[in-house]
């Protein structure tokens, strides 16, 4: 899959249901990914389980990691706290905001393969504190749940609470399962989905295929020489710079 204008693609799912890791399924995998890089993606993303037939394939396929994850299911209901943490719509006034924060709290190594969206298509949940966001929840809804990304500022100590309060203002809630997606690198919204006993799913890994790869270039660049040049220099020709 891969939006109009979008220069990342992703693959949504492996078919069929039992695999087996044999090369033919990673050569058409990556016979997939080139066709997707004519198409202008710049690299393919994937997320699979770790230990199962499909991450071989992906594996042979030349995907490598880039970080760690579970998914977790949240209950119907999660009471913590005095409830008076409150989470928002991003509106257009709060767009470069929440772009800011992004930039400043996902790690430098996540936003190479997963740059931060740009004000014009940021939608989501954000939370303030002291005049400041401090937390940001990007939604993506389905038929039946809810897949929520949820970044939280380090300084903020009470996550159990303002967990609590992001289910009870997101949309839909009652009629869908809301599921939360938590990369190794936050740990503490791990530790509190524990305390509200949300269910977690099967460990998997966040891979990608960049089609690109930077090289050092060599070009010869023709330049006149000087004139009337003094003895003690000599005049540039045919001189190779390399970038």
């Amino acid at each position: 899959f891969q939006p109009k204008g979008n220069s990342c693609a992703r693959i949504v799912f492996l078919a069929a249901k039992d695999f087996s890791p044999d090369p033919a399924f990673g050569r058409l995998i990556s016979q997939l990914v080139n066709s997707a890089g004519e198409r202008g993606a710049l690299q393919v993303r994937a997320e699979v389980s770790e230990n199962t037939p499909e991450e071989e394939i992906l594996h042979q396929a030349g995907f490598r990691p880039y970080a760690e994850q579970q998914i977790w299911k949240l209950p119907r209901r999660i009471v913590f706290g005095t409830g008076k943490k409150a989470w928002i719509p991003v509106t257009k006034d709060s767009t470069t905001l929440a772009e800011t924060f992004y930039q400043r709290t996902l790690p430098g190594q996540i936003q190479r393969v997963e740059p931060p969206p740009v004000s014009a298509d940021i939608q989501g949940l954000i939370s303030w504190k002291d005049g400041k966001v401090v937390g940001y929840a990007a939604s993506q809804f389905g038929p039946r749940g809810i897949l929520v990304d949820l970044l939280v500022a380090p300084e903020i100590e009470l996550i159990d609470e303002y967990l609590s309060a992001l289910l009870f203002h997101l949309p839909y809630r009652d009629t869908r399962d809301v599921y939360l997606r938590v990369r190794s690198y936050q740990q503490r919204l791990a530790s509190a989905l524990e305390r509200v006993e949300a269910e977690p799913g099967p460990k998997q890994k966040a891979v990608v295929k960049r089609l690109t790869v930077h090289y050092n270039a060599k070009q010869t660049f023709r330049v006149q020489g000087f004139e009337n040049q003094p003895d003690i220099t000599t005049p540039i020709s045919n001189s190779e710079i390399k970038n």
